[in-house]
């Protein structure tokens, strides 16, 4: 599916680029839609994940029969269909990377558990794609000269790096280069660009819970700029990536996602954008432009919270970890004494800090996790839920899939409790939701419809 019509690319004379609205949009627009140039799996996740579509197995995956454990295919059909790229590395798996891991750990500061793993296979990975576009061998060619780079890849910003960064870069690009037998003269040149623009523009690839399970190269979704107050959403079917708009979008107006964790406090939003994309955001929402700035107060807002309480909710936090690290999902006994410890943090919490403070929400939904696990009264688990949602609904844009996610658990722990009026109206709304943010024909639009069905009576 290609939605080319849908946004304009414009480049201003200062070498800025952006993105705008060709036409009127509504929310829940797709204005861009694309599969990844290249994309790699994490190894955490690649037993559970296809390695060419990226959808997630029903049943065990079928794994690669060439001997590299980390790739597993959902089909026969995409086993063949990635068999261009993959083949290049599949039987010289652990060659390839016991030798990039020795050159890795050879200057004597890095550390093995430190290999950036994903950036090196996603960079050769990149390399053989620009190859077989080319029409160039990869197993025989010895210069990247011969290598034609996709235009819109090759014009992806760069970060301004420091000076240890670029040494890490330039250290990565050589173990790159010498993986594929490459002459240096021009190959590690190469290389730091593509790992310094893999910085700056590689997307997290999310399931459908907002989990990042890969990384890959979108070059269309990567000319969308960032704000803290976007405009547009990200979500992912498979590996193909969708830009959807959360607002009602005017033609040339400009589109906008979020580079970062819009629900940290303005500060720590400028930290990570500065150290990461090496700019200072100056959205609407840090310059504390209207509602922002009361909404950004109380993220922080602390009320007489003295040094000594802050050490009592960590106390109790790291009790409570403690006891989920060492304990079992079926010990009860365990479950409620880190329960306890967590209420214990949120009665200081809610006394001493504001009511949509940051660090309250984080215990707030440690403790939903740990009151779900429990079970017997979901009555305090809705409560711990129903917070959550205000949370987000504060912060958040309502269409922002964090904010769906935290409303399908509370409406379901509605269902649950036998609260059918309140479940009636939270499926109701959630299906109305999910078909802004994820589309018509979602799984989750089905889901809410055969749950609204059930407390009606009726099929829909």
């Amino acid at each position: 599916m290609s939605c080319t019509n849908r946004f304009i690319t414009k480049a201003e004379d200062d070498g800025y680029r952006l993105a705008t609205a060709s036409n009127d949009h509504p929310p829940g627009v797709i204005v861009s839609s694309e599969k990844a140039y290249t994309s790699i799996i994490f190894r955490s996740h690649a037993h559970r994940y296809c390695a060419y579509c990226l959808s997630q197995f029903q049943e065990t995956g079928k794994r690669c029969l060439g001997g590299c454990e980390y790739t597993h295919y959902c089909s026969r059909e995409c086993q063949r269909k990635d068999f261009g790229i993959h083949k290049h590395t599949c039987k010289k798996y652990h060659t390839i990377i016991g030798e990039a891991v020795r050159l890795y750990v050879g200057n004597g500061e890095n550390q093995i558990e430190t290999f950036p793993w994903e950036d090196f296979m996603l960079a050769r990975k990149t390399y053989i794609r620009m190859c077989m576009d080319s029409d160039v061998s990869v197993k025989h060619n010895q210069s990247v000269h011969e290598v034609n780079i996709p235009k819109d890849i090759d014009i992806l910003c760069q970060s301004e790096s420091k000076e240890d960064e670029l040494s890490m870069y330039t250290s990565m690009a050589k173990i790159v280069a010498a993986s594929f037998l490459l002459d240096p003269d021009g190959a590690v040149d190469f290389f730091e660009k593509l790992l310094n623009q893999f910085r700056c523009n590689n997307f997290g690839i999310q399931n459908s819970l907002q989990t990042v399970i890969a990384h890959g190269v979108y070059p269309r979704g990567a000319i969308l700029n960032h704000s803290c107050n976007p405009n547009c959403i990200l979500t992912y079917e498979g590996g193909e990536q969708l830009i959807r708009t959360i607002k009602k979008v005017n033609k040339g107006e400009e589109l906008f996602h979020s580079y970062t964790d819009i629900c940290q406090p303005t500060s720590v939003r400028r930290e990570h954008l500065k150290m990461t994309y090496g700019f200072l955001c100056k959205c609407d929402r840090c310059e504390l432009i209207e509602k922002w700035k009361s909404i950004e107060e109380e993220l922080t807002k602390e009320e007489g919270y003295t040094n000594q309480d802050k050490e009592k909710v960590e106390d109790l936090l790291a009790n409570a970890q403690i006891i989920s690290t060492e304990g079992s999902d079926d010990d009860i006994d365990n479950i409620r004494k880190e329960y306890e410890h967590l209420h214990n943090a949120i009665r200081i919490q809610e006394e001493k800090l504001g009511e949509y403070n940051l660090e309250r929400y984080k215990t707030e939904c440690l403790a939903l996790s740990t009151s779900m696990l429990l079970g017997s009264d979901m009555t305090t688990a809705i409560s711990h839920a129903d917070y959550a949602v205000k949370f987000l609904r504060r912060v958040c844009n309502q269409y922002h899939p964090l904010v769906l996610l935290q409303e399908m658990t509370l409406a379901e722990l509605y269902f649950s409790q036998g609260n059918e009026t309140k479940a009636m109206e939270m499926f109701e709304l959630l299906v109305e939701k999910c078909k802004v943010s994820f589309g018509g024909n979602h799984p989750y639009v089905y889901h809410y419809q055969s749950l609204l069905g059930q407390c009606t009576g009726q099929s829909r």
